[in-house]
């Protein structure tokens, strides 16, 4: 399907999700990734007894803070990168309106010019019939 009034050309609407959005959902489903096992390694460290927690706590803790500044490096990173999405669609944006604008003076300026020809072709028709009067006058 295509957008109303694009004759044919333009950017082809459809039902399925761009890449953007699958990029977006991608970054966020590997940072819930990494919580999960953040959480994971916390609840090995609860559950193990009292000698384990200490013997090996300290390497699943490390684990888990590894994961979570992993899970917030993947947020950042899509948050940054949306923010590059919304500067280069506001520059396009600003690009367009120019370009809009140019096509409105053009349209005005052809509408002009239109109108002084529409009035010089009324004056030639006044002249033509004028001549023709004076001709048919001399004629008969």
């Amino acid at each position: 399907m295509e957008r109303a009034g694009s004759g044919g050309k333009g950017t082809a609407v459809t039902d399925e999700p761009d890449h953007d959005t699958e990029q977006a959902g991608s970054a966020l489903l590997a940072a819930e990734a990494h919580l999960a096992t953040a959480s994971d390694f916390s609840q090995r460290v609860a559950s193990a007894g009292r000698l384990m927690r200490m013997r090996s706590g300290a390497s699943l803790a490390a684990a888990a803070i590894a994961e979570v500044v992993a899970a917030v490096d993947n947020v950042r990173a899509e948050i940054e990168r949306q923010a590059a999405l919304v500067d280069l669609t506001r520059v396009a944006t600003e690009r367009l309106e120019l370009v809009t604008a140019g096509d409105e003076e053009l349209v005005d300026d052809l509408g002009a010019a239109l109108e002084e020809l529409q009035r010089d072709v009324a004056r030639l028709t006044a002249r033509l019939d004028q001549l023709t009067a004076r001709q048919d006058g001399r004629g008969s």
